[in-house]
């Protein structure tokens, strides 16, 4: 369900991988276990296709949301444990990059995959997502991925503008169009906008409702929040991540950089 179909053309609306992963894995089972069962289906298939290109980052795909899912994974507080993932996700897309150059949804994942890790690859990564954007008719796609380039390296306007370019050609009420919706209320608010973070909040949960539960970090002191979002703050405490807050830290950036 969430391989793309390399036989039919791409369209301007078409969706990242890591979307159509989400909903691939939504539609088959309860949410709350959703990651933990995609990963058990993708070994499975992995097992009849080990050299699936696809497969592969797909699975990498789901490795890296695991690592940002909530409430966070603990085996992730162990040493070395951050490092492993990092070392499984780079030699994936390594694996398998060839594979993306007739592929621009692949090659966009690989992209995002690669800054995702934070290995020194960041201008590879934006290259990959470059090539990808001249390549590709996959508009909506090539927005997403390259404005979260843009919006890690500080150049806001630029990603802010992508990602209303993207919200142009995607569905109100879609699964993508509220991964939009966050990735630019994070832009808005690296940018200290809080005025627009606030409008633009309103219009995510309009579109989402399911968002107010993880848009946590939007929320206006004067607003009051839900008992699932006071849940959600009151578990960040030093008490639960120890004296090392590195694990914290990069479930935190990850996060926001890459949850929908």
């Amino acid at each position: 369900m969430a391989q793309p179909d390399h036989t039919a053309p791409i369209s301007a609306s078409d969706v990242p991988l890591e979307i159509r992963l989400s909903q691939a894995n939504r539609a088959l089972m309860a949410p709350v276990a959703h990651w933990r069962e995609g990963e058990r289906e993708l070994k499975a298939a992995r097992g009849h296709a080990p050299n699936d290109s696809t497969l592969a980052m797909l699975w990498a795909f789901n490795r890296m949301v695991q690592s940002i899912d909530w409430p966070p994974d603990a085996a992730l507080s162990a040493p070395g444990a951050v490092e492993a993932l990092q070392d499984e996700i780079e030699s994936l897309v390594f694996g398998h990059l060839q594979a993306t150059e007739d592929n621009p949804l692949l090659k966009l994942a690989a992209a995002k995959m690669l800054f995702f890790i934070n290995r020194g690859h960041h201008e590879f990564a934006e290259q990959l997502a470059e090539e990808a954007f001249a390549e590709s008719t996959a508009f909506a796609a090539a927005y997403a991925t390259r404005a979260q380039l843009y919006m890690c390296a500080g150049q806001l306007e630029e990603a802010l503008r992508l990602y209303d370019l993207g919200l142009e050609l995607a569905e109100f009420g879609t699964e993508f169009y509220a991964y939009l919706l966050i990735l630019k209320c994070t832009a808005l608010m690296a940018g200290g906008r809080r005025a627009e973070v606030q409008a633009t909040t309103l219009e995510l949960f309009q579109a989402w409702p399911h968002a107010q539960a993880i848009a946590l970090f939007f929320i206006s002191p004067l607003q009051s929040m839900t008992p699932e979002q006071e849940t959600m703050l009151a578990t960040l405490t030093p008490e639960r991540h120890g004296d090392d807050p590195a694990p914290a830290l990069y479930l935190s950036a990850s996060f926001s950089i890459c949850r929908a």
